[in-house]
């Protein structure tokens, strides 16, 4: 599985089967990820082997470059079908083909620019691409399978954005954003394993999230001072959403020790 992750500028160039972003020989899970600037003799961007399992949710695979123009951005090598349509879902894609089929990917993707900014620093601890103003991919992304962050750890929206960049997402810094007083107070956190949500109403949704943007924890509250108990879970971060009536309360990141 992969998510959250920019895969740019690789460059394979092995006779006609060269892959340059990723080739999914298996079946596979590409979430959030933004693929662009690859060179590949068969593909530049992404190449699915086997039609069994796959799920592609909100991706930008877009402006990569293969001598196979109609599928630089992304190739299929079977006919697409219905039960594609139901799990590639919210990707943005430069230039899709079919090798056994088709010329185009219908249905589950839109060709729309993405409008990439520049690799660099944007935010975080590592380089990234940035979606810019105007960009087809701001505000819609499939908000149920998004990460509750993006790659560089800002928060994503309630109406999150495709790819791997969230547009004006917030910077986290400790377990709450910049200059904000949390409605909802976690602690002890760091915890070994038993973490208290205080300041939380009655009803109200806990859910908690891997760094993989894996749901890994969601309950309803029965009241304030709500024990979350995460002992059988391994150590690590996670990312927490508190939800009322499906507008979110507060957001933040917990520690597993």
């Amino acid at each position: 599985m992969l998510s959250n992750c920019t895969i740019y500028q690789n460059v394979a160039t092995d006779g006609v089967q060269g892959i340059g972003g990723v080739n999914f020989g298996s079946p596979g899970t590409l979430i959030n990820c933004t693929v662009s600037g690859n060179t590949g003799s068969r593909c530049g961007g992404v190449n699915q082997l086997v039609r069994a399992a796959n799920e592609f949710v909100n991706n930008i695979i877009y402006g990569n470059s293969s001598a196979n123009t109609n599928a630089s951005d992304f190739l299929i090598n079977h006919l697409h079908d219905a039960a594609d349509d139901a799990t590639y879902i919210k990707n943005i894609v430069g230039l899709c083909g079919e090798l056994n089929g088709n010329t185009g990917c219908p249905v589950w993707y839109s060709s729309a620019d993405p409008l990439l900014g520049t690799f660099g620093t944007n935010g975080g601890g590592w380089p990234t691409l940035p979606i810019l103003a105007g960009s087809a991919a701001i505000d819609s992304a499939f908000d149920t399978l998004a990460p509750p962050v993006d790659e560089r750890g800002y928060y994503r929206h309630n109406q999150p954005d495709i790819g791997a960049f969230e547009y004006m997402g917030t910077p986290t810094t400790g377990v709450n954003a910049i200059g904000q007083e949390p409605v909802v107070k976690v602690y002890p956190n760091p915890s070994t394993g038993i973490f208290v949500f205080s300041g939380i109403r009655t009803g109200a949704t806990i859910q908690l999230y891997n760094v993989l943007g894996e749901m890994v924890y969601s309950t309803v509250a029965e009241g304030d001072n709500y024990r979350v108990n995460l002992n059988a879970n391994a150590k690590g971060i996670y990312f927490y959403r508190v939800t009322n009536n499906a507008n979110v309360v507060e957001q933040g990141k917990v520690v597993l020790e």
